[in-house]
């Protein structure tokens, strides 16, 4: 898990370094949690959790909402 939450993170920071709109960039970061509880479920055979996955659910859906009003 350590390579791609760090991959992500330089990517994460190369994009801010490109971009001055902060504000449309930083939910993003919460996207490693999503991928980690992916590779949690696919790798190691752990049980899908209502809680967690209504947690995804809502990172997903807020990230969306974030990035359609924002870039209005």
């Amino acid at each position: 898990m350590g390579t791609p939450i760090t991959l992500g993170l330089l990517a994460f920071a190369a994009a801010l370094l490109m971009s001055s709109n902060y504000a449309l960039l930083t939910p993003f970061m919460f996207t490693s949690i999503i991928f980690g509880y992916v590779v949690s479920i696919v790798r190691y055979n752990e049980e899908v959790n209502f809680i967690c996955l209504l947690g995804a659910i809502a990172i997903v859906l807020g990230i969306i909402f974030i990035v359609r009003n924002k870039s209005k």
